[in-house]
């Protein structure tokens, strides 16, 4: 693994480079990694290591990067939108492309990372080869109501250091900036009307039955996408922690994602 800054000078993002195990595999495959929002990315950063590592192991060369105002990228945390998270995603598949002279980019995010992949990937007229959408946010007005109620669940678990938020009066969730700017983003998402497919191949993978994920899967398939969607049984890992230093990894995903990447 790599450590290194990318991106213009003043607005630096902070990004580890995985370099390929093996050279076995056919031309130069690279795939950036896209993480989730807040608390979800603490919880996850672990998973997305270790499905880095996999692929890494595989032949594909990665980039794990953090966005403006998050991890250690440049920018405060109540700076980050949702626009420049896509710009970051775009600039880390730039990145991906110069650094390891790749004819065959792919994505992968979870959760909020999905879904600015997807919204990357889409902007860009399917230049992905492929791309996988994690535990996808679907539709983001209803992603605010889950956050919120986390928010209050917490609240309620401390009486006298937070007052339970109205709703859509949040300024903060479990200790993560919702400024009113970003709110207004998030509820303007809808996967479902991205103008192009963002990717040739897309898998979506998800935990449960997701009647949202469904639909976003007919609506890449009817522009011309392949599309796999897959459910594997398990909790939301990312909103679990065992102990201190022990976070929840789900390796069967974490296997099955990489192997969707290998049958290319």
């Amino acid at each position: 693994m790599q450590p290194l800054y990318f991106g213009s000078s003043d607005r630096r993002l902070y990004g580890v480079y995985h370099p390929a195990a093996s050279a076995a595999a056919p031309g130069s495959r690279g795939v950036v990694f896209c993480y989730p929002f807040g608390r979800e990315y603490l919880r996850a950063h672990r998973a997305v290591r270790e499905l880095a590592i996999e692929l890494a192991r595989a032949g594909f060369h990665g980039l794990r990067f953090d966005y403006y105002g998050c991890g250690d990228s440049d920018g405060e945390a109540a700076e980050g939108t949702i626009e420049e998270w896509v710009l970051n995603v775009d600039a880390a598949l730039e990145e991906m492309e110069e650094t390891c002279g790749s004819t065959s980019l792919s994505a992968v995010g979870l959760r909020l990372g999905a879904t600015l992949a997807a919204m990357a990937a889409a902007a860009r007229g399917r230049s992905l080869r492929r791309l996988a959408l994690w535990d996808p946010i679907v539709v983001g007005a209803r992603y605010l109501e889950e956050l919120e109620g986390l928010q209050r669940d917490w609240a309620a678990e401390h009486p006298g250091i937070s007052a339970p938020p109205e709703p859509g009066e949040c300024p903060e969730i479990l200790g993560f900036p919702l400024t009113p700017a970003l709110r207004r983003a998030l509820e303007g998402i809808d996967l479902r009307a991205l103008p192009r497919a963002p990717a040739e191949k897309i898998l979506i993978m998800t935990g449960g039955e997701d009647e949202e994920a469904a639909a976003l899967a007919e609506s890449f398939r009817s522009r011309g996408a392949e599309v796999a969607n897959e459910t594997l049984p398990g909790a939301k890992f990312w909103l679990r922690q065992e102990g201190i230093d022990h976070a929840v990894v789900p390796t069967a995903t974490v296997r099955a994602i990489a192997s969707w990447f290998a049958e290319g």
